[in-house]
């Protein structure tokens, strides 16, 4: 091979490799924001849910928002007097709940329904009233609720949702959230259905169970109407009842059993 066809076989070789090397350049480049998308969802989603509960914190914030534009929010009326006073014989008899400060929301809804979100704060509707029929029923079911926020399960079911809703598409929105200027809140009613209808585990039923019924003896409520109460909310549930169904094992009905002896042999006055 003479000198000039060994110079033009070496420049067509050096062509091809640095058509490939601007392929590959290309390939890592997209990788490369593709990963640093993700990394921007992971570390938008670690602040929203990092760090002490705070009343300004924005996803609480819409979360409460989205669900009040849904639902209006009640601040007079008969049911939202025996929410308060439900909530105030509870704050004064235990005094595991009374240590933390809650926000509780009536909403005026006809579907039943009971929703603990983030930042210590429990939705409920006027709906229950049929459901939560006096105020040991309304009360069991306020203190369930409170005990899945002391148990830590409130906020790892709220970022178990909001991973699973979060992809590289979606950084810009969590972007607006954080900066409290929201494009819009569809990603935040798809947050709120996943939770609502995610199930509890039997285990962490059986915990809530128990936290909420002690709270009940200590603060003079009767613990069977818990029970009864759980029976008419997933009688009310239609197609939702098997979420409840970890409220009906052996053990969460011994545990309201046992609870309700103990209540007997308690002086209220």
């Amino acid at each position: 091979m003479d000198k000039e066809a060994l110079q033009s076989s070496v420049a067509r070789q050096g062509g091809r490799g640095g058509d490939t090397g601007r392929g590959g350049s290309k390939g890592v480049v997209e990788y490369a924001t593709q990963t640093m998308a993700w990394v921007a969802v992971f570390l938008v989603a670690t602040l929203l849910l990092s760090g002490p509960s705070r009343d300004n914190r924005s996803i609480e914030k819409l979360l409460l928002n989205t669900l009040t534009s849904q639902y209006p929010r009640l601040t007079e009326g008969q049911f939202f007097e025996d929410v308060k006073t439900a909530v105030t014989q509870l704050l004064q008899g235990s005094t595991n709940l009374s240590a933390v400060t809650w926000n509780i929301v009536v909403v005026d809804s006809d579907h039943p329904f009971i929703l603990a979100i983030p930042d210590n704060t429990i939705v409920i509707a006027d709906g229950m009233a049929t459901t939560a029929f006096n105020k040991h029923a309304l009360g069991g079911l306020i203190a369930h609720e409170m005990a899945h926020h002391l148990s830590g399960e409130t906020p790892r079911r709220f970022k178990a949702a909001l991973f699973a809703q979060s992809s590289p598409n979606t950084v810009s929105t969590w972007l607006s959230i954080l900066s409290q200027k929201p494009d819009d809140t569809a990603i935040i009613t798809s947050i709120i259905n996943q939770i609502s209808l995610t199930p509890y585990s039997a285990a962490q039923e059986i915990e809530a169970e128990q936290l909420a019924l002690s709270a009940m003896i200590a603060s003079c409520l009767e613990p069977e109407f818990l029970g009864t109460a759980w029976k008419n909310t997933r009688a009310r549930s239609g197609s939702m009842a098997k979420r409840h169904e970890n409220l009906f094992s052996v053990e969460t009905s011994q545990l309201r059993e046992l609870a309700q002896q103990k209540f007997q042999q308690t002086v209220c006055e």
